[in-house]
């Protein structure tokens, strides 16, 4: 008799050549796979390499999407399907058994990093420090403080919000990828406050799926409930965002940054023109002599910030750019429901 998964069905036809492991097992005891740093991302389904990318054969993965797409239709849901749907279900479950009452009233100061840009000694080179209430709803979160405070396009690429801790993935409805977790616990029904419980937690924040730009978002500081007062407001930072585009932190770091840091002048000033053609860049009025990775411009950043609080949402039913990730081939319900806020509008789910 053929070998039969714990709890996804199969196909009548798909005998489960090139099935991912986890999806033999049972969702509620399987073990998740960790990165090599310890963390767990896209709801531990993938192995990683060493720099946080996903390590599968693509051609075992490709033969499988070939072969088995059209047996999984509206009738019956692909096996990592059914598998996500029962981590999102699980996951639900327990976030509405916690009692997060007294962080939504709270204010955080969250510190925001991109990985893998460091300095000599090991230290983010991008990164900044913001106050920011823990009931904000993390779509919100994403499109008006983010994406601006970053200096990243709002809309233009899709992102998901990762707990660490059990790698349950919260994103846009519509953002569903076969390589990025398959399906997200939907981020406009939850906030902030869902990802964190103490200081020194840690979540992440991915955006591009093509590219590949990862933060990390560490708890510093939970101000008391008596003294919070719901205000976005950036208190630090440093560096200046990589362009749109511009192959992720890995690459960005070893194909772009070699000629600011090291290059002749004129090399500089040529990689520079390059960054400030990028779609992030496009309200920049510097002139490119000026411009320096490491300076953090407050300035713009700022603005960015209060034009994104003054305006509607973003568009929710996908962004204007976006990559279906293939391994290997690298570019380089039951929702908690949120009170409305403030400059938070409702669009189409």
């Amino acid at each position: 008799m053929a070998r039969q998964p714990k709890f996804v069905r199969l196909h009548p036809e798909d005998i489960g050549v090139g099935l991912m492991d986890p999806f033999w097992d049972d969702p509620k005891t399987f073990t998740r796979i960790k990165t090599p740093a310890g963390h767990i991302r896209l709801w531990g389904l993938y192995p990683h390499d060493d720099i946080g990318h996903i390590d599968i054969d693509p051609m075992v993965y490709m033969q499988r999407r070939m072969t088995t797409q059209h047996w999984y239709l509206d009738a019956m849901k692909s096996p990592g399907h059914q598998f996500v749907a029962e981590l999102i279900r699980i996951k639900q479950a327990s976030l509405k058994a916690r009692n997060i009452s007294p962080l939504l009233g709270s204010d955080i100061v969250l510190k925001v990093y991109l990985t893998w840009i460091n300095d000599s000694v090991g230290k983010p080179r991008v990164w900044r420090r913001i106050r920011v209430s823990a009931g904000m709803r993390l779509s919100t979160f994403q499109d008006k403080v983010l994406a601006p405070v970053m200096g990243w396009t709002r809309n233009m690429h899709c992102y998901v919000f990762q707990d660490l801790k059990d790698g349950a993935t919260f994103g846009p409805r519509l953002n569903h990828m076969n390589l990025t977790g398959i399906e997200y616990i939907p981020d406009h029904n939850y906030a902030i406050a869902h990802l964190i419980e103490k200081v020194g937690d840690v979540f992440e924040y991915f955006y591009d799926f093509g590219d590949k730009f990862i933060h990390f978002i560490e708890v510093e500081h939970i101000v008391p409930q008596e003294q919070p007062n719901g205000q976005v407001v950036i208190l630090d930072g440093a560096g200046m965002c990589p362009g749109e585009n511009m192959n992720g932190n890995i690459w960005f770091g070893r194909k772009h940054l070699p000629a600011p840091d090291h290059g002749s002048k004129a090399a500089k000033l040529a990689k520079v023109r390059e960054i400030l053609t990028s779609p992030n860049y496009e309200d920049y009025s510097k002139p490119a002599s000026e411009f320096n990775f490491d300076v953090f411009h407050a300035e713009l950043a700022e603005r960015r910030l209060a034009d994104a609080l003054a305006s509607k949402a973003s568009e929710r039913s996908g962004a204007r750019s976006f990559t279906t990730q293939f391994p290997g081939f690298d570019t380089s319900s039951q929702d908690q429901k949120l009170p409305w806020k403030r400059n938070e509008q409702k669009v189409r789910e």
